[in-house]
């Protein structure tokens, strides 16, 4: 069985992490019952000072005629040790899982344990209960010495084969089906393009979504885990991997091999604001030719057209256009640019700010009756009921207009749109006129730009990550100073926080922990245990905040409009996309914010801006 590789397909069996790597490389399984003890054995320790069980097995296997010799070094007869023999010739003279032990000891010419009394021993393994463990070996030398088994025999097979099962030990009912699953997926791995199998593994570590696509059948999905997925697909792409971003011709609900491409395609059930239903319909009215054909095939609203085209979905259909091109043509079309531009569209005009300053005294006439017609028309007359509304009419018009109606002065409808709305109207019709081309221009810049603040604003990566959460071009935080900031990387950072110095408080001694600083764009957060996940340049790890600490900068900031409705001033600082610099220390996989009182940083900074050259806009107050 060749290794390298097959250390990633066997992960299912945790041969991936470094012990597991270097067991497998060790041992060089030929068959399953050899896969199946090297799943058991890299977890079993012998005591200090003594051989390791691998080792041992690894010895043994290479040259039989070694077990045989620390048998016969042990004192066991010929005989005796063709019972062990019996028990652990086929992997090598060395116990590996609880079933093992069991059937060791409940060979009559060992300790004659019936099955009940073997495995008390194999729960008492399996639950490192040493009570349970104390009475069975007190058992075991009793019921050998009844046997007639000899102490020699006995010492060997409790010391060196049950003792280093006693620390960690798996059941034969564990190794051996996953080892079976894990040579399946082995070979599946070299009969077939590695893209399927990469796939595959991308979908499972995800946890995301559905992998069972029928042809011609809907398909229904399970929510996306923003966290599992960007940390399955920073994975897969530590390994040279290249996942691409969603093709409107060619993704699926989830991930999809593309062999042609090379490449995994993401799925378009992951895209923000992607339902399933959508993706149904995206499915069956292909193909596609351009966007427009797009929106004649499928019923899509505005927020879902703008991820679909931030996601690249149809950068395939632009070959020789950017991404921000294709953007701002769709956000053109979605401004609703006008041809001509008339009277109806003065109000438009002045919220634009293009109404010139000769017209300052046309645009409060104009205000003026929008008020009038609203609120103070009674039958044919505009009634003035209003103190600051009759001010202003007898500083700037005629008086003598002015009639008694129910007991406060009036204006004749009529009168007031010849007299005095229409001549002030004239003058901005005639601007209109005047300068028609230039104000077109001007107005439908205006209302591309109000759609562009609103759905384009940003960068291509930051684009990714509000639509699929992960970067397909450069992390956004990728050319941070990290010198000028003093930011680790997370995976540099020790395991476990180090003590900076200590401090005495009330007779008790307080360790002061070395702080260091993260940067990472926020996937996720859990309210329930006050963590958010952070995708940082080079992994995705959580962040585990105090509860009070979380709830005050994940609350929403707002204020009361004077209609009775909330605007949003700030969203929590925890939302998906945000970028934060965090002040903490790292204590096993987790990031843990932390300052003290003479810690010349905040505990938390929001990321508003990195410009060229590295530098940060900070803020640290909300």
């Amino acid at each position: 069985m060749r290794t390298g590789k097959n250390l990633r397909i066997l992960s299912n069996i945790n041969v991936d992490t470094p012990v597991g790597a270097l067991c497998i490389k060790k041992i060089q399984p030929k068959n399953l019952a050899e896969v199946a003890a090297a799943n058991s054995l890299m977890r079993l320790m012998a005591e200090r000072d003594q051989e390791q069980p691998i080792d041992r097995f690894i010895r043994f296997k290479a040259n039989k005629n070694e077990w045989f010799a620390q048998m016969t070094e042990y004192g066991l007869t010929t005989e005796e040790q063709e019972i062990i023999v019996k028990y652990l010739g086929p992997i090598h003279g060395v116990a590996s899982t609880q079933e093992d032990v069991m059937e060791l000891i409940m060979e009559p010419k060992i300790a004659n344990f019936n099955l009940t009394e073997a495995n008390k021993l194999r729960k008492g393994i399996a639950k490192k209960n040493q009570q349970v463990i104390d009475e069975v070996k007190e058992m075991f030398y009793r019921k050998g010495k009844e046997a007639g088994t000899r102490r020699v025999l006995l010492d060997y097979v409790w010391k060196e084969q049950i003792t280093p099962q006693l620390g960690y030990s798996f059941s034969r009912n564990h190794t051996v089906p996953y080892s079976i699953i894990a040579l399946q997926e082995v070979y599946l791995y070299h009969e077939y393009p590695s893209l399927y199998w990469n796939t595959a593994c991308l979908t499972v570590n995800s946890q995301s979504m559905d992998a069972d696509e029928v042809e011609g059948v809907e398909t229904t999905t399970k929510s996306t885990d923003y966290r599992k997925m960007a940390t399955a697909i920073g994975n897969m792409q530590s390994y040279g991997v290249n996942i691409s971003l969603p093709d409107i011709n060619k993704s699926d609900f989830g991930f999809k091999v593309d062999l042609e491409g090379n490449r995994i395609l993401f799925g378009l059930k992951a895209i923000t604001r992607i339902g399933d239903d959508l993706v149904n319909e995206i499915i069956q009215n292909r193909p596609y030719v351009d966007i427009d054909d797009f929106q004649k095939k499928v019923k899509i609203n505005v927020p879902q057209m703008i991820n679909l085209i931030k996601a690249g979905s149809f950068d395939s259909l632009y070959p020789n256009r950017t991404r921000e091109d294709i953007m701002r043509e769709f956000v053109w079309s979605i401004s609703k640019p006008k041809k001509v531009l008339n009277l109806r569209n003065f109000n438009s005009l002045i919220q634009a700010g293009l109404v010139p300053e000769e017209l300052n005294f046309t645009k409060r006439v104009f205000g003026y009756a929008q008020i009038l017609k609203k609120y103070f028309k009674k039958g044919d007359y505009f009634v003035l009921e209003n103190k600051q509304l009759l001010e202003f009419f007898n500083e700037h018009f005629d008086s003598s207009l002015l009639e008694i109606v129910d007991g406060n002065y009036a204006i004749n409808q009529k009168v007031f749109d010849k007299q005095i709305y229409q001549p002030e109207m004239d003058n901005a019709r005639e601007w209109l006129k005047r300068d028609q081309e230039k104000i077109l221009e001007q107005f439908n810049n205006y209302l591309f730009e109000e759609q562009w603040e609103k759905y384009g604003k940003g960068n291509i990566s930051s684009w990714e990550m509000d639509s699929v959460s992960f970067y397909y071009h450069d992390h956004e935080l990728a050319h941070v100073n990290k010198e000028k900031y003093g930011i680790d990387d997370f995976s540099d950072l020790p395991y476990n926080p180090e003590v900076d110095y200590w401090v005495t408080i009330k007779g008790k001694d307080i360790p002061i922990f070395k702080l260091s600083k993260i940067v990472g764009t926020v996937i996720s957060k859990d309210k329930t245990s006050g963590t958010i996940t952070l995708l940082t340049t080079k992994e995705v790890i959580t962040v585990k905040f105090r509860k009070s600490y979380f709830a005050m900068f994940d609350k929403q900031i707002s204020e009361k409009r004077a209609d009775g409705t909330k605007k949003i001033i700030e969203k929590s600082w925890f939302s998906k996309g945000n970028k934060l610099m965090i002040t903490g220390y790292r204590r096993g996989d987790q990031f843990v914010p932390k300052t003290y009182a003479k810690t010349p940083s905040h505990t938390l900074y929001l990321i508003e801006d990195i410009d060229e050259h590295g530098n940060m806009t900070l803020r640290s107050e909300r």
